[in-house]
């Protein structure tokens, strides 16, 4: 956001850090990058003098992480992975991930009155955010949504071969902005 507000060298610069450290962590930094794409996108009239500092940033992110994406495209991708003992995702796993990640995952998912807990967190939230920007609001509601429904998506269960499923409530601690 400060990128987009002040596109300057330095945020630019920032922004590339932070980006190429995310993708270094955890590759499902890339799904942070598609939903602040997805915002610009839709956004870029508002932002049209940081489109280019933008780009820049991210095409430099993406050279930094470069060295890392050949390493793991010599040995085969991801094929080889140890991903199936993740289960598919089942109807309510959204539901109980927005759960976990209000209240934690030590707490039930079956305890109903934590639900109000839930319902509570989530007024207040929308309370708070009607006072900030629609921009700054929006970019945070699809940096939060967007990644998490594209992980859903991709992890339904369907009969390809070599499918496996990447939904798991703790992969999704990144996304939260």
């Amino acid at each position: 956001l400060r990128l987009l507000a002040r596109p300057t060298r330095r945020n630019a610069t920032l922004y590339a850090i932070a980006t190429t450290l995310g993708l270094y962590t955890n590759y499902f930094h890339f799904f942070i990058i598609l939903a602040q794409w997805t915002f610009i996108v839709f956004q870029r009239r508002h932002y049209r003098n940081a489109l280019t500092m933008w780009f820049v940033a991210l095409v430099a992110s993406g050279a930094a992480f470069l060295p890392w994406g050949l390493a793991v495209l010599s040995i085969g991708g991801f094929a080889r992975t140890a991903l199936s003992w993740i289960p598919f995702p089942a109807l309510l796993d959204l539901p109980q991930t927005l759960f976990t990640l209000l209240l934690g995952s030590t707490i039930r998912f079956s305890d109903a009155w934590l639900w109000l807990a839930v319902l509570a967190l989530t007024l207040a939230a929308l309370w708070g955010a009607r006072r900030a920007e629609r921009q700054t609001r929006d970019f945070l509601l699809l940096w939060l949504i967007l990644p998490i429904a594209l992980v859903l998506i991709i992890s339904i269960d369907l009969p390809i071969p070599q499918k496996r499923s990447i939904y798991l409530d703790r992969f999704f601690l990144p996304f939260l902005p």
